[in-house]
């Protein structure tokens, strides 16, 4: 029987890790052969795609490793361009961490690994309820790793796939970017920018709280593997600001295009832009408005999308201040978010026949109005009755519109229902106003 040699524990029959340290085992033919291939298998080796270290590969450590005689692997919890995150059981503490394990090509790189380094120790020195701790950074032993909170429970991603069309509920939404703001809002008071806002990098636990991930470490491990591989890295594309596309400038407001972008998708299903030329998208075209959700959270993400960051709000306290101060609330006759096969027309097309009413509307008063002017001036009563013809214009052109604004509302082209209901207001307003000042001119005429 084979036995363990750092430790001389007795190791069963195809065992590849020595249960008590953790030590790995190579396969043994004879002693001399055993020691030959033990010196190469504890070479650095990389396989493929798999970060290693001598035999171990980082990707996909076993249930029951165990590193540094203290974590003890329990499961793959993620993978990403980070490298492999593992939940396991600090036996010091009692308690469950993760790890995020540091590739081997960033471990082989001093500089990297000095820029990690510094951002773990920026990182350590958060601590509030909606950012994930970072407790230590270890650069030290076989295993190079981050030490941090573990929580259970499931990203925003996850949260978004278990709604109809995947678009989660406003009030919901409101709810979540109200803690989010608050713990970025404190990380940039410390000056301390994520880079990488987005639904994966965002975790509710089990009692609903936010917790945010990854600030800044993911960022400096693409920027350094990009420089190491010699290739491009463009982060997380569809949330990326229009500076960061550019690659200067970024400061805190690039979170806050960032934070409107991964709104935007939760209460529709999609980024602003996920088709096509992605990047000459986000530098050039204006994102199209939210539909069915109100007025003021529609403002608040496209100011947060605006191209010029000077445009944007100026810091997350601003955004907090925004959603606590303004209604947010959907009446109930808001419609249901499902598409409508029979709407041949675009919001921008409604919003124009809607200027076309009014532009008919305004036509018809004014020609109303002089010849019932001419007429209460003159007392030729036939011009008056052709006012009548104006009238009848006037009557059709109100019909029309709150017909065309009820139809456009039915077909789910307002982008909320306040708005829709502002449209009827002003139509029902208007045509009031005009009775009511033909009828005083009538009077002022006999």
């Amino acid at each position: 029987m084979k036995s363990c040699l750092e430790c001389g524990t007795q190791l069963i029959e195809n065992a590849k890790f020595c249960p008590e340290c953790g030590t790995p085992v190579s396969e043994t033919k004879s002693s001399k052969q055993n020691v030959e291939e033990t010196i190469d298998d504890f070479k650095t080796q990389l396989r493929g795609k798999s970060q290693t270290y001598g035999v171990l590969n980082l990707e996909n450590l076993p249930a029951g490793h165990i590193i540094d005689e203290r974590y003890e692997i329990k499961e793959k919890v993620g993978q990403g361009g980070f490298g492999a995150v593992y939940r396991v059981f600090d036996k010091k503490m009692n308690i469950d961490k993760a790890l995020k394990i540091i590739p081997e090509a960033i471990v082989s790189d001093e500089e990297a690994m000095a820029d990690l380094q510094a951002e773990a120790r920026t990182m350590i020195s958060l601590n509030h309820n909606s950012i994930v701790r970072v407790y230590d950074f270890h650069d030290a032993g076989a295993v190079k790793y981050i030490d941090m909170e573990f929580v259970e429970g499931k990203t925003l991603t996850k949260l978004k796939l278990e709604h109809p069309n995947k678009q989660v509920p406003e009030a919901e939404v409101k709810a979540l970017a109200i803690k989010i703001a608050d713990g970025l809002a404190y990380a940039h008071s410390k000056g301390v920018i994520h880079k990488d806002i987005k639904p994966q990098n965002v975790m509710l636990n089990k009692d609903g709280e936010v917790k945010i991930m990854d600030f800044g470490i993911a960022e400096t491990v693409r920027t350094s593997m990009s420089r190491i591989q010699n290739s491009s890295s463009s982060g997380t594309l569809v949330y990326m600001s229009p500076e960061q596309i550019k690659g200067k400038d970024v400061g805190k407001e690039s979170d806050i295009y960032s934070f409107g972008a991964m709104l935007y998708e939760l209460l529709s299903g999609h980024p602003p832009f996920y088709k096509g030329d992605i990047n000459y998208q986000i530098l050039n075209e204006t994102p199209e408005p939210l539909i069915n959700i109100s007025e003021n959270l529609n403002e608040l993400i496209m100011k947060c999308l605006e191209k010029d960051y000077d445009k944007r709000f100026r810091g997350f306290d601003e955004i907090k201040y925004y959603f606590n101060n303004f209604d947010f609330e959907i009446t109930k006759n808001q419609v249901d978010l499902e598409d409508n096969e029979n709407s041949n027309y675009t919001v921008k097309e409604c919003s124009a026949l809607s200027q076309d009413f009014t532009k008919e509307l305004k036509g018809w008063n004014w020609g109303a109005f002089l010849l019932t002017f001419f007429w209460s001036t003159s007392y030729k009563k036939w011009l008056g009755i052709l006012a009548i013809i104006p009238y009848f214009g006037i009557i059709i052109s109100i019909i029309f519109g709150i017909k065309g604004n009820k139809w456009a509302w039915e077909n789910k082209q307002w982008y909320s229902f306040e708005n829709f209901k502002k449209a009827q207001r002003k139509w029902a307003i208007w045509g009031i106003c005009i009775w009511v000042f033909y009828f005083i001119i009538i009077f002022i005429g006999m």
